[in-house]
């Protein structure tokens, strides 16, 4: 057993990270051993999830006259399960649903052309991860989206999103952003 001072940890990596970390690994009734590679390791897998969902819409446009039930009601579903996670302070189902939410995301890449429905799950995603990553959600949201074209308060899907050409990486993405 030993002690590890959180401005120690915080001062090495990126609090958002450390936060994801042990919002999936923290038990709710009993002490647990602190894993500094182990954490490495978990939050280097969910980056790649990360960038390879921020990729998608790397330099695409998502076009605002075309709709997806389907993608519209599984954002309703992902956000009615993390939501009610987040009222049980279950963290590592919430950590676990937004890997499933990511690895969904991911899979819009072999779609020829992108609707604003697939635009706003990744919207969606990095709106309600942001109470674990809020310099990296804000971050990411900054980087993908152009500011003018969206209504940060409802996501407006009046517009066609001109996704940004960012470059993002694991290394970037570990740095206090």
């Amino acid at each position: 057993n030993h002690l590890i001072w959180a401005k120690d940890i915080f001062s090495k990596y990126n609090p958002d990270l450390v936060r994801l970390y042990l919002s999936k690994t923290y038990p709710k009734e009993r002490q647990t051993n602190f894993s500094e590679n182990e954490m490495v390791c978990f939050n280097k897998a969910f980056l790649q999830m990360l960038i390879k969902a921020s990729n998608v819409f790397k330099n695409r446009l998502c076009l605002s006259n075309q709709f997806d039930n389907n993608t519209s009601n599984r954002i309703a579903f992902y956000k009615q399960k993390i939501v009610k996670f987040y009222d049980e302070m279950s963290l590592d189902l919430l950590i676990d649903t937004f890997s499933d939410m990511l690895k969904w995301i991911s899979s819009f890449d072999i779609l020829n052309q992108l609707s604003s429905d697939h635009a706003r799950a990744f919207f969606t995603f990095l709106n309600l991860i942001h109470p674990i990553m809020p310099k990296l959600s804000k971050y990411l949201l900054q980087q993908i989206f152009s500011e003018e074209d969206i209504d940060w308060n409802s996501f407006s899907e009046k517009k066609v999103l001109i996704c940004k050409n960012s470059t993002l990486n694991i290394e970037l993405l570990n740095k206090e952003v």
